[in-house]
């Protein structure tokens, strides 16, 4: 009974995660971008000034730009792109709803990129959601 419990939880969280994803895309597509940044100069001001970077960020539109360190899958089954900002292998995850998952694939570490997505602040790295690339 316990693992079905844990199975049924699993895929309540995954629908609402890959949704969630979805919904903040659409909020994304319908608004304009209030500030074009790098992902080094994101990272930067989280790191200098948390409070500061928030008022600024979180909860906005954004597109940041920067070189692709790596692509993968987090729970629930929710793609990301993180862009490189930093020597010390932190920097901006962006995270998709899963119609993005193929051009996701194409992308190589080092390309240069630009998404647009909401930012929701900083947790080991800066977190930006319903993302679109550019």
């Amino acid at each position: 009974m316990p693992k079905l419990t844990f199975i049924i939880g699993a895929l309540i969280l995954c629908a609402g995660g890959c949704k969630s994803e979805r919904a903040i895309e659409q909020i994304v597509r319908s608004e304009s971008p209030s500030a074009t940044v790098s992902a080094r100069v994101l990272l930067d001001a989280y790191i200098a000034n948390l409070i500061r970077a928030d008022e600024k960020y979180k909860g906005r539109i954004i597109e940041v730009t920067g070189a692709v360190g790596n692509t993968g899958v987090e729970f629930p089954n929710t793609p990301y792109v993180m862009l490189n900002a930093s020597d010390i292998g932190t920097g901006v995850q962006c995270f998709f709803s899963q119609e993005h998952k193929k051009a996701i694939n194409a992308l190589q570490a080092g390309m240069h990129v630009t998404i647009r997505g909401r930012c929701e602040g900083f947790n080991q790295g800066v977190r930006v959601e319903g993302c679109i690339l550019e």
